[in-house]
């Protein structure tokens, strides 16, 4: 009997992500943390733009404090980018696949509690911009430290 697959684009991509990981032994080996630094990159990323879209007035700070992050987390920005840019393998692919994934689950999760009337989150856009530029909303490894190749 073969096990059902994850209903939930989100599991789905993580289960393409590890089996195409373990299938490819002669790939350059990408960071053991990929999976989490594009996680962080996208929630990241759709926060800035709930925001961005709810508070026009906070859309010049937020696009530099955006910029500040990404330039700070530059593992993140590096691994993001040569994974866009590498040849197409099914590891690349299943990367992708979860990136792209993780931004439309937290967009339908924005656009649901907006469209209920749970604007709550919204209280949290003012303060973006400080926390994107003083790297409390920086990728940490899972021990909770910083990759030694960021700066910050």
């Amino acid at each position: 009997m073969r096990p059902a697959l994850p209903s939930q684009p989100f599991l789905l991509a993580v289960l393409l992500l590890v089996l195409a990981r373990s299938a490819i032994s002669a790939e350059t080996s990408p960071p053991a943390d990929l999976g989490a630094m594009l996680e962080h990159a996208a929630i990241v990323e759709n926060m800035v733009s709930a925001c961005g879209h709810a508070r026009p007035d906070l859309a010049t700070q937020l696009g530099e404090a955006r910029e500040t992050w990404w330039k700070r987390n530059s593992r993140v920005a590096d691994a993001l980018h040569a994974i866009e840019q590498a040849p197409a393998t099914p590891y690349r692919n299943a990367a992708l696949q979860l990136y792209h994934a993780l931004q439309r689950s937290l967009q339908e999760q924005i656009d649901t509690l907006r469209q209920t009337g749970h604007t709550e989150y919204l209280q949290q856009c003012d303060g973006l911009p400080q926390e994107l530029t003083s790297g409390r909303l920086d990728y940490r490894m899972d021990n909770g430290s910083k990759p030694q190749s960021q700066g910050g």
